[in-house]
């Protein structure tokens, strides 16, 4: 089955909604993709003298080592990171932290590679000197102000990290991961379920359903007493009609209007995922 997923646009959404809960500052400029003088697949500028100070105070966050400049590149889970690749993204980081910042950009960059496979070769060059800062982030020094770290996104399966950490998790691209590791974060106590839910949907719709499912199921003998629950299901159920066509939501929403009850709303939502695979592209 090829992979039509927009890897790059799903990171890019979770990084316009959440850098600063990633990185723990105030964004005082954000750019995707942005190809004028130089092209990096995010940049953002934050303002260090501002905290982020948002209900979101606990938790690991991934990109807490970021500075006044800093850029991304994102491997998605078809790709990898090759010593070629790595060396055309550090001089792209470099030249566009001294756009934005001039002088001052020395030493207060940074550079955010995300992947989805762990680039061992590359991380046995000592030229590189790379270095393990967690299991999941390696340092490279070999260009002086710029701090480069590679992430790599297998290695967070198992962390508990929060909400800021669930951000990165919810872009895994393995599919035999996926249904165990969505589970987990949308069980999350989150402000941004929303978000988790989006760039899950956005990746895989059936997985997604698959994941929810789960969690309806482990809760199932609460029956009468999960209001909440299903008011969070229908809220996700509705968030996957969205993304369907005019006439597919039209004839599923009279009946998401009707269903009362957790064992009403499975059965619709197998009939909504059985229809919706062969209608939707993604």
């Amino acid at each position: 089955m090829v992979d039509r997923t927009d890897w790059h646009g799903t990171a890019q959404d979770v990084f316009d909604e959440k850098m600063d809960v990633l990185t723990g500052y105030k964004v005082l400029e954000a750019e995707r993709e942005e190809r004028t003088y130089i092209h990096v697949d995010y940049f953002v500028e934050l303002d260090l003298d501002n905290p982020y100070d948002g209900p979101i105070q606990e938790g690991i966050r991934p990109f807490a080592r970021a500075k006044r400049y800093n850029s991304f590149e994102i491997k998605s889970f078809g790709d990898t990171l090759n010593e070629n690749l790595f060396r055309k993204y550090s001089a792209r980081g470099l030249l566009k932290a001294h756009i934005k910042g001039g002088l001052a950009a020395k030493g207060n960059a940074t550079l955010y590679i995300v992947v989805a496979n762990k680039p061992i070769k590359l991380l046995r060059v000592s030229d590189y000197e790379f270095s393990e800062v967690t299991s999941w982030m390696f340092q490279s020094n070999w260009i002086g102000g710029l701090d480069i770290y590679i992430i790599v996104l297998p290695g967070l399966r198992e962390i508990d990290g929060g909400e800021p950490m669930a951000y990165l998790q919810a872009l895994e691209g393995n599919p035999k991961h996926q249904k165990k590791v969505w589970s987990r974060i949308l069980r999350l106590d989150t402000t941004g379920k929303r978000t988790l839910e989006s760039t899950i949907l956005k990746i895989d719709v059936e997985g997604y359903m698959s994941s929810i499912a789960d969690d309806i199921e482990l809760k199932g003998e609460l029956k009468g007493k999960l209001k909440g629950e299903l008011k969070s299901l229908k809220e996700s159920v509705r968030l996957v009609l969205a993304i369907a066509p005019p006439s597919f939501q039209n004839r599923f929403k009279a009946q998401l209007k009707k269903a009362t009850s957790v064992e009403t709303l499975a059965t619709l939502q197998k009939n909504i995922l059985r229809e919706l695979s062969a209608t939707i592209t993604y």
